[in-house]
């Protein structure tokens, strides 16, 4: 096996001896053969989709960096494990969605403060059809981490949510928990800021409770609640 060369430890690090020397150059050549799989297994992917060598050269160029960044980004939020998704669902849009007028037909029976100052009022205008993502959090965590794992798919709308909402009214199964367990989705209120809005289904009283809590809190949400996203 060859010496590591001495210019990899000027400036850095004092040179190991030793075992540590050893240990060293063990990591040096196991990263090493992990850096040539993953060039070897992109290079194949980009040869099944038709490309070539000129096309792995333009992760050289600036534009290189920005798909080494995206592919980055993916890759991290991919191996946090917060999320697996459970099903995507189609929910039709509408010209104009006023809050008010659906939450007799959601069965929406309990509502916080905060949906309610924040939520009841909004009319949301040319609201598009969707695909949502339900997705099952894996473990306990606050918005934060969750925001992050979504990145730009995090956010949905209010009338997106309370058409879900209306389908599963009399707590029929569906893409909803009604368990009691929270689903989430991250809507901007009409103060301008995200909210974490949630509904759970009481079975006790037969409808659905709703609320909306500041996606800022340390409080972290249970293992098994549901979050929506864009698909």
């Amino acid at each position: 096996m060859s010496e590591i060369p001495e210019t990899f430890w000027n400036g850095r690090l004092a040179k190991p001896k030793g075992e540590e020397a050893m240990s060293a150059k063990s990591q040096v050549v196991s990263m090493g053969g992990v850096f040539l799989a993953i060039i070897q297994g992109l290079s194949k992917e980009v040869q099944k989709l038709g490309g070539g060598d000129e096309d792995l050269r333009r992760l050289t160029s600036p534009e290189g960096e920005s798909l080494l960044t995206e592919l980055a980004q993916k890759l991290v939020k991919g191996m946090s494990g917060l999320l697996k998704r459970v099903t995507t669902v189609k929910v039709q849009g509408s010209k104009k969605f006023v809050v008010k007028d659906h939450i007799n037909s959601a069965n929406i029976g309990w509502m916080g403060d905060n949906f309610r100052k924040l939520f009841l009022d909004v009319v949301e205008e040319n609201v598009p059809d969707a695909s949502l993502g339900v997705n099952s959090l894996q473990k306990g965590s606050p918005d934060a981490p969750i925001l992050t794992e979504l990145g730009e798919r995090a956010m949905t709308q209010i009338a997106h949510f309370l058409t879900l909402l209306e389908k599963q009214s009399q707590g029929q199964k569906g893409d909803l928990l009604v368990n009691s367990y929270v689903n989430i989705a991250y809507i901007i209120g009409n103060d301008g800021n995200v909210w974490a809005v949630h509904a759970y289904w009481d079975p006790d009283n037969g409808y659905w409770g709703v609320d909306a809590r500041s996606v800022g809190s340390p409080d972290a949400w249970n293992a098994g609640r549901q979050v929506l996203s864009r698909d």
